[in-house]
C-alpha cells in the first residue's frame, strides 16, 4: 500500500513544505513542494474589474487587486457570475465586476489565470457554476450511485439551492457512510452558498474564498483504502489534517511521526530531491535517460548501455525501462508542456508498436492530463502535457 508523508525542509536555505507520495517499496511516485513563505493563489475566490477585453486574442485582463492583473480566457468567461454590470451589453465588458476563481499563479513575467467558474472542493463533493447538473463519478457502482442521487436530492431540496451551481460527487464517496457523505455534501452546499449571496453585496477586490494549503488539496478525492498511513513530524500540519480530516484521525491513518531520527532522512528527501533535479536518471540495464528542460520544451534522450544497442530484444527492455521511469519522472519533476523523447532506435515495427502501447497505457495513469501525439519521421516521440502548476525546476529557481 501507498504512504504519504507531509513535512518541512530546508533545502538550499530555503524552507519549503513538501508532499510525496511512495508505493510499497517507499519509491517515489508523487512529489509536490512549495515555499514555505509563499501562498498560492490558487482556489482563491475573488470580486474583479474587467480592466481590458481583447478580442483579438479571445481574452480579457481583469483585476483582483490594485496592483494585481490576471488573464481571463473568454472561453473560461462562461456564464459569468455579474457583482456589477457598468455595461447594458449582454457579453463582459470594461468595468463589469465579475467574480473569479485564480486556476494558475503567476510564472516569470506571465500574469495570474483566472476562470467565471467558481469551484470548491471537499472530501467528496465538488461545486461548480459552470456546469449545473448533478452528477457522479462513473467509477461508482450503479447501486450505490443511486443511493448518493437521493443523498444529494434530499439535502439540496433542504437548502437554499437555486439552480445556480451543480454538484459532482467524487469516487472516494463509494465506500463511506452516508452520514458522512451528507455531512462533507452539506459543507460544500454551504460554502458555495455563501460566496454567491455575499459577493453581490461587496466591493470590487474582495476576497470571497481562500483555498486551503496544497497538502490539503492533494489528499481530497484520494482513495484511502489504498492509502497505509499519512505521517508527518511537524504539529502544525498534524493539526491541520485532524481537523479537514477528523474521520483519519479516527482510524489511525493520520500519525504524528515522534521518533528520534527525522522523516527527512528516513526518506532521504535531500537525496531524491537532488536526483529530481539532475539532468541524468539511471535505469536499470545500465542505460540512462537525459533531460533536457527548457521553458516550453521538455527534450528527453534515451541511450542504452555500452554494447547492447544492437540486440533489438535489449534495445525494446531499455526502452520499456525508459518509458517507465519517463512517466514516472514527469510526475515527479512536474514537466508540462511540449515533451520530444528520443528512443533507442527500433528497426522493427512490431517492436516500435509494442513500446508505443506501452508509453500509452503509462501515460494515462497520470492524474494530470499527459498525452501521446506521434511519432515523427526522425522516430522521435510527442508527449503533451497540461501545466497545472510549476514545474519542480521552476520552484527550485
Amino acid at each position: 500500500m501507498n504512504r504519504i508523508v507531509i513535512s518541512e525542509i530546508n533545502y538550499k536555505k530555503r524552507d519549503f513544505v513538501v508532499f510525496i507520495e511512495m508505493d510499497e517499496n517507499r519509491k517515489y511516485q508523487k512529489f509536490f513542494i512549495y515555499p514555505k513563505d509563499q501562498k498560492s493563489l490558487v482556489g482563491n475566490v475573488y470580486i474583479a474589474r474587467v480592466d481590458k477585453v481583447v478580442k483579438g486574442i479571445d481574452a480579457a485582463f481583469v483585476k483582483i487587486a490594485k496592483d494585481i492583473t490576471c488573464y481571463l480566457s473568454l472561453r473560461d468567461a462562461k456564464n459569468p457570475v455579474y457583482t456589477c454590470k457598468k455595461s447594458k451589453k449582454p457579453e463582459l465588458c470594461e468595468g463589469d465586476e465579475i467574480l473569479v476563481q485564480v486556476t494558475k499563479d503567476a510564472v516569470k513575467t506571465k500574469d495570474p489565470i483566472v476562470s467565471t467558474n467558481i469551484s470548491i472542493s471537499t472530501k467528496y463533493c465538488i461545486s461548480t457554476t459552470n456546469n449545473k447538473t448533478k452528477s457522479i463519478s462513473r467509477k461508482i457502482s450503479s447501486e450505490r450511485a443511486n443511493e448518493i442521487k437521493n443523498i444529494v436530492d434530499v439535502v439540496l431540496e433542504k437548502s437554499n439551492y437555486k439552480d445556480d451551481f451543480g454538484i459532482v460527487v467524487r469516487t472516494a464517496a463509494q465506500e463511506i457512510d452516508n452520514t458522512v457523505l451528507e455531512s462533507d455534501l452539506k459543507n460544500n452546499i454551504r460554502q458555495i452558498e455563501e460566496i454567491l449571496s455575499r459577493c453581490i453585496h461587496l466591493n470590487m477586490y474582495e476576497q470571497l474564498y481562500e483555498a486551503e494549503e496544497l497538502y490539503i488539496s492533494k489528499l481530497k478525492g484520494l482513495n484511502f483504502e489504498k492509502i497505509e498511513c499519512i505521517l508527518t513530524d511537524n504539529h502544525r500540519i498534524y493539526d491541520e489534517l485532524k481537523k479537514y480530516f477528523p474521520d483519519l484521525a479516527a482510524c489511525e491513518k493520520l500519525c504524528l511521526y515522534k521518533d528520534d531520527y527525522p522523516l527527512r532522512l528516513l526518506y532521504q528527501f535531500e537525496s531524491n530531491l537532488s536526483k529530481m533535479t539532475s539532468k541524468q536518471v539511471w535505469l536499470p540495464s545500465g542505460g540512462n535517460i537525459i533531460f533536457e528542460q527548457l521553458e516550453t520544451l521538455t527534450f528527453i534522450d534515451v541511450n542504452s548501455s555500452k554494447g547492447s544497442a544492437s540486440k533489438e530484444s535489449v534495445v525494446l527492455k531499455t526502452n520499456k525501462e525508459a518509458a517507465f521511469e519517463i512517466a514516472r519522472q514527469l510526475k515527479l519533476r512536474n514537466i508540462s508542456g511540449m515533451i520530444i523523447v528520443d528512443f533507442i532506435n527500433m528497426k522493427s515495427d512490431d517492436i516500435q508498436t509494442e513500446l508505443i502501447t506501452y508509453l500509452k497505457t503509462l501515460l494515462t495513469k497520470d492524474d494530470v492530463l499527459c498525452q501521446y501525439i506521434d511519432m515523427t519521421k526522425l522516430g522521435l516521440v510527442e508527449i503533451t502535457r497540461k501545466k497545472v502548476y510549476k514545474s519542480l525546476k521552476e520552484i527550485l529557481k
